[in-house]
């Protein structure tokens, strides 16, 4: 039974990451899912203490350093559906640091030591942006902005990440445009895979005179089939 429930966990979270609609803000909040409940309990694990192990090691050193990026953290951040939720307490104030100095490369703030500080920024920054030197605006903004977005996420239920920042993109435009870049990435590769399989099960031997253009046009179809 505890075999089956551990490794229920891992299908639960594969299952979860592998749909084509799931963003990359969902990949930090699973991991500690994973983590949280590997250590819960562990005299449950009597008969199966060195599977319980050998899967707590894998996913600790394959994940714990990687889902640290500011790309997987700010990501769960700027979603609505966890907001600071899914960190630690001891983690709020350097996620608002991140995401204030993320801002600062879409605003910067007029000072003379801007230069300096925003090429500090960009050394570990994901996302680039054309418009960094226009609409200067004043730091004390980004914060008002950062804690009511949070204040906001935290007493209500947002079901739809898309649906809440269409609706709040004027409310938070510069937060806006950074959920736009970072929950724009998908969880896993596991969608390219699949187009991969399709393709090769259009472009056969049978089918090798198949022209480029029909060739895209057949697998945009298949892939798209539910909205066709």
């Amino acid at each position: 039974m505890a075999i089956k429930v551990v490794l229920e966990m891992f299908e639960f979270v594969t299952n979860e990451l592998q749909s084509n609609k799931v963003s990359i803000s969902r990949v930090y909040p699973c991991f500690i899912f994973l983590k949280t409940k590997l250590l819960l309990n562990i005299d449950n694990y009597k008969y199966t203490k060195q599977l319980r192990n050998d899967l707590y090691d894998s996913l600790m050193t394959r994940f714990s350093e990687i889902v640290k990026a500011d790309l997987f953290q700010l990501s769960t951040l700027l979603d609505p559906n966890f907001g600071l939720s899914a960190f630690d307490p001891s983690e709020h104030s350097s996620l608002k640091v991140k995401l204030k100095q993320q801002m600062l490369l879409i605003k910067p703030v007029e000072r003379k030591e801007k230069t300096e500080t925003l090429n500090s920024f960009i050394s570990s920054n994901y996302v680039l942006f054309e418009n960094v030197n226009e609409n200067i605006c004043e730091i004390d903004d980004f914060d008002s902005k950062i804690n009511s977005y949070l204040d906001l996420v935290s007493r209500k239920n947002f079901n739809n990440a898309l649906d809440f920042w269409r609706c709040h993109e004027k409310q938070f435009p510069i937060i806006s445009q950074l959920a736009k870049k970072f929950l724009g990435v998908q969880a896993s590769s596991a969608c390219v895979e699949r187009m991969f399989s399709i393709a090769g099960h259009i472009f056969t031997n049978k089918r090798r005179r198949t022209g480029v253009k029909l060739f895209e046009n057949l697998v945009f179809m298949k892939l798209n089939e539910n909205y066709l």
